[in-house]
């Protein structure tokens, strides 16, 4: 597909992007997923029913302290390590390169998926004007003097 754009493709030049700072974006990235998932499989329990009433302060704390030791043990040094990539100098160098990027291609995408609608749509109008064109032309043979003569000479025969 042709680009309408005349700005340069984020995607070569993210591409371009040094492996350094594409793994230590990746993988800060890819942690902040495993915690965030880890979360919400925490709040999903912390939710659960524990036979009390949510004004019952000590059967609530009770499920609570029963439900901590069988949380994963490693949430913590996760927790610790995401701080500490996250305000790393390498992760802020990284995602200052790589986040302008990611938000051109995202932009980048967008139109592309437009200039496809458009493209689309453009098709379907073609292919309505050719269907449309193509019965006008068969109704105007079907009433030319040539097929109604040729009609008449079957019906005689």
């Amino acid at each position: 597909m042709k680009s309408t754009s005349s700005k340069t493709d984020p995607r070569a030049e993210l591409q371009a992007v040094l492996l350094h700072h594409k793994y230590v974006f990746l993988n800060t990235l890819a942690l902040r997923k495993w915690r965030d998932e880890f979360r919400r499989k925490v709040l999903v329990r912390a939710q659960c029913a524990h036979g009390a009433g949510p004004s019952e302060s000590w059967e609530a704390q009770h499920y609570i302290a029963n439900l901590l030791p069988t949380l994963d043990p490693q949430f913590s040094d996760v927790e610790t390590a995401l701080l500490f990539l996250e305000n790393s100098p390498e992760f802020i160098e990284a995602a200052q390169v790589i986040e302008p990027l990611l938000e051109g291609v995202a932009e980048l995408e967008i139109e592309e998926a437009a200039a496809r609608t458009r493209r689309a749509d453009l098709e379907r109008a073609h292919r309505e004007a050719v269907a449309s064109a193509e019965e006008r032309a068969r109704t105007v043979a079907l009433n030319s003097p040539e097929v109604a003569a040729a009609a008449r000479a079957l019906a005689a025969a």
